[in-house]
């Protein structure tokens, strides 16, 4: 299925325009409540909600210079601490229940330690029994040089079962080369359509882009998509999630937590990181109508 018609029954023909004029439900900037560890800092003025989960002593908004960064003033920074935990952002209701919507975030690994167990750093249902890790990573070694691991975790499968290997984690890669990582203290774009078709079922269509500071309001070039976010047996199927799409394929989150998936969470569950490494984000904005791109 190519991504086109919106809506519940399919998705072909979504522009993949720059989204100038997308009707946006949530935008966080973090230029609202200034810098610091503060909560009015990292929590952008009121843009995220208070929670249980405290992220003062680890996250703050800071300012850009210096990161290669300067579409906004201020980005958020989230510091790993090692073992320890979990530090969230928390956004209660982000979106509708059981509501297709787009999202948008910018964001930059700096993680120098190689071989830490992944961070799950943006997901829906946050609390509990996390839905959805639209973003999780970690560094590795290949080849002498150290590589960001960027990947999607689906948790449940569309009958509202925990969801195994091969077909849990998708990441950017290519049949017959393997996983193809991307480049620490660099900055890319994130957007996916999550497309619900029923009350319980959906489908994720994903996009990577590059970000060039000498163009910060430039859309950059797609760098991988639905077919090139491949599941994590490539000597075995080799399935991307546009092939696992095209066999009727779809992904579930538990109708006991219908309602808690609308939460957005940002931060980590309980960093494993060594410490003082940094993880930033940026512009996170969340559309109910089309693709976000650079509005």
């Amino acid at each position: 299925m190519h991504p086109g018609a919106r809506g519940r029954a399919g998705f072909a023909g979504v522009r993949a325009g720059a989204g100038s004029g997308t009707p946006l439900t949530f935008r966080s900037r973090w230029d609202r409540g200034g810098t610091g560890y503060g909560f009015a800092a990292i929590g952008d003025l009121g843009q995220w909600d208070p929670s249980g989960s405290d992220p003062s002593t680890v996250t703050a908004a800071v300012s850009s210079a210096g990161l290669g960064f300067s579409r906004t003033p201020v980005v958020f920074r989230l510091e790993s601490q090692g073992l320890g935990p979990a530090t969230q952002l928390r956004r209660f209701a982000a979106v509708p229940a059981s509501t297709s919507f787009y999202a948008r975030l910018w964001w930059r690994c700096d993680w120098a330690t190689p071989g830490q167990t992944s961070n799950h750093i943006w997901t829906m249902l946050p609390i509990g029994n996390v839905q959805i890790a639209l973003l999780a990573q970690r560094t590795i070694e290949v080849g002498g040089q150290l590589r960001m691991h960027p990947y999607l975790r689906t948790y449940y499968d569309a009958a509202g079962d925990l969801s195994s290997y091969p077909y849990n984690v998708w990441q950017p890669g290519t049949i017959g080369s393997g996983i193809a990582y991307l480049s620490l203290a660099t900055w890319y774009r994130l957007e996916y359509f999550v497309q619900f078709l029923t009350a319980t079922t959906y489908r994720i269509w994903p996009r990577i882009y590059s970000y060039s500071d000498a163009a910060p309001n430039a859309l950059g070039t797609l760098l991988f998509d639905h077919t090139t976010i491949m599941q994590n047996d490539y000597a075995g199927t080799g399935r991307s999630l546009a092939d696992h799409y095209a066999l009727g394929h779809s992904f579930g989150i538990e109708a006991a937590n219908v309602s808690g998936a609308r939460d957005m969470g940002l931060g980590h569950e309980g960093s494993v990181a060594a410490a003082g490494e940094y993880t930033y984000a940026a512009d996170l904005a969340l559309s109910l109508t089309d693709w976000v791109g650079v509005t």
